[in-house]
């Protein structure tokens, strides 16, 4: 699995992909999975600029979500809103609670650094939001391993990285675990606006 050549993927399914061609993930979510960005967060060696990336691309899907459940193209024009008031708000509008919970807790670690750039993230933080990404709900045909899986690995810039893999920095846990949450949160947003009968196109 693959955000626009640069994602998760066990060696099965990097086959698949393969012979079934990548799909462009972008539409609705464009903003979610802007190349630039999303190159930038594979490439970066900077783990204060990975988490800031990672807390830009988890703010658009706030973003779409609100968008999309009110039928607005900027549903946040009227100013500055902050992204934990923006959680609030996409849960107020029925933006599942288990994926709340996991926004919290990326926002959480970026607001560490927002107020102390030599601020440590520890392995039991990063764990916390593993477990929990994993616990989250597959919608697609073919199911996403838990993060922890050694078979579970994904191409990030010039490294093939898995959660338990030699010399994993704590930048590189932080972008997979990106990587696999926005392929559930996609997965998640899916399900969900079909329920509601509301029209989502995430492919180019």
């Amino acid at each position: 699995m693959k955000i626009n050549g640069i994602g998760v993927t066990s060696p099965d399914q990097e086959m698949k992909i393969i012979n079934q061609g990548m799909v462009r993930i972008g539409g609705d979510v464009l903003g979610a999975f802007d190349d630039e960005v999303i190159t930038a967060l594979a490439n970066t060696q900077d783990l204060i600029g990975a988490v800031l990336r990672v807390h830009f691309c988890l703010e658009e899907f706030l973003n779409i979500w609100c968008n999309k459940v009110t039928d607005n193209k900027d549903f946040f024009y009227f100013g500055f809103i902050g992204f934990d008031k923006k959680i609030q708000i996409a849960v107020k509008l029925g933006l599942p609670e288990n994926l709340s919970i996991i926004f919290k807790l990326f926002n959480s670690i970026r607001n560490k650094y927002a107020h102390d750039t030599s601020a440590k993230i520890t392995i039991e933080q990063l764990n916390d939001i593993r477990i929990k990404i994993d616990s989250l709900p597959n919608f697609g045909t073919q199911p996403i391993p838990k993060c922890n899986d050694p078979l579970f690995k994904t191409p990030v810039g010039d490294k093939i990285l898995s959660w338990n893999g030699i010399n994993i920095s704590t930048k590189d846990r932080i972008v997979f675990l990106y990587f696999v949450f926005s392929m559930k949160i996609l997965g998640a947003y899916v399900a969900e606006f079909h329920k509601r009968g509301i029209s989502f196109n995430y492919a180019r």
